[in-house]
């Protein structure tokens, strides 16, 4: 994942290159949390449904983030998640934490 801080009409975004393995089409659906110092995780953007077909292994998608000003962002970190779309466990298939400049 790379953090692209004007990449939605202006406002920050969070884009995603997803890889999948295997010969089985995959259905993910994500969430993004902020985690900041001393405060709890906050949702801040959700992916909907991702398809990535076979044969194709990875797919970008740029998934909108709920933030005030950017100020917000400074010094925090995003944790994303990724579950199976087919299962209802919410059990994650994928997950990547990373601090923001």
């Amino acid at each position: 994942a790379s953090f692209e801080p004007t990449a939605v009409g202006g406002k920050a975004g969070l884009l995603l290159r997803i890889r999948r393995e295997g010969n089985r089409s995959a259905f993910l659906g994500g969430s993004i949390d902020l985690i900041q110092p001393g405060a709890r995780p906050r949702p801040i953007g959700k992916a909907g449904l991702v398809s990535i077909y076979n044969p194709a292994n990875t797919r970008s998608i740029l998934v909108p983030l709920s933030v005030e000003k950017a100020a917000d962002l400074a010094g925090a970190e995003l944790a994303v998640s990724l579950t199976d779309a087919e299962k209802s466990d919410g059990v994650p298939l994928a997950t990547a934490r990373f601090r923001l400049p």
